[in-house]
């Protein structure tokens, strides 16, 4: 019995000894992409795929009227939501969450962007609020390649129309895996609205949220 007590214990320390975790102090910047906590993994462990998927979601806030951090973000098709965004990279079957960020609901989705994003992500994928610019930069820079979803037209005519629609569904058929990510912690890990009150708190429910699967 004691030996497998200790073969267990080395087991959940082997698994949470990949996931680097560090909690920062609030950052007073301008920006809405302030910083509340943040974990990568440098290298994904073995039997992991090596691309990266990246991605935000919004999380209501435990308080409208209560909660003065949290923001408000508008949507085409939902509702406004008050609230924060988790900013989340995982490897490319969704597995394994590579990196975490939270902001206020307000920020972009590339923002958190930089955080998260491990280093040699290979073929990252995205959806079209990381077409282009700041976030292509920073997967070229890193080392990856950028697939991401295109909302303008390749060209003219129905050939170059053809050609872009074939593009997007290629990259939404690998991009769509990172949605059972936020499914399972808004199912089984508390994550459909915040319990607490403030950006930092709203960072420590995403982060354990994020962990519990590991344990």
């Amino acid at each position: 019995m004691k030996r497998r007590c200790r073969r267990a214990s080395a087991k959940v320390a082997a698994d949470t000894s990949i996931v680097v975790q560090s909690f920062d102090d609030r950052s007073q910047a301008s920006s809405p992409a302030a910083l509340c906590t943040h974990g990568t993994i440098a290298r994904p462990p073995h039997g992991v795929r090596a691309g990266t998927l990246v991605d935000a979601a919004l999380i209501p806030s435990a308080s409208i009227r209560g909660d003065g951090e949290a923001k408000w973000a508008g949507h085409r098709r939902r509702k406004p939501v008050h609230g924060y965004k988790a900013h989340v990279a995982t490897d490319e079957g969704a597995g394994l969450v590579r990196g975490v960020e939270v902001t206020t609901a307000d920020a972009h989705d590339a923002a958190g962007l930089e955080r998260v994003l491990p280093p040699e992500p290979g073929d990252a994928y995205g959806d079209s609020a990381f077409t282009g610019g700041a976030a292509e930069r920073v997967i070229i820079g890193r080392g990856g390649r950028p697939h991401t979803v295109w909302t303008g037209i390749w060209g003219r005519g129905p050939e170059a129309l053809g050609r872009l629609e074939v593009h997007n569904a290629a990259v939404r058929r690998v991009r769509c895996r990172i949605e059972k990510v936020f499914g399972t912690w808004k199912r089984s890990y508390g994550l459909r609205r915040m319990r607490w009150l403030g950006l930092a708190k709203a960072g420590l429910q995403v982060t354990l949220g994020q962990t519990a699967p590991k344990m």
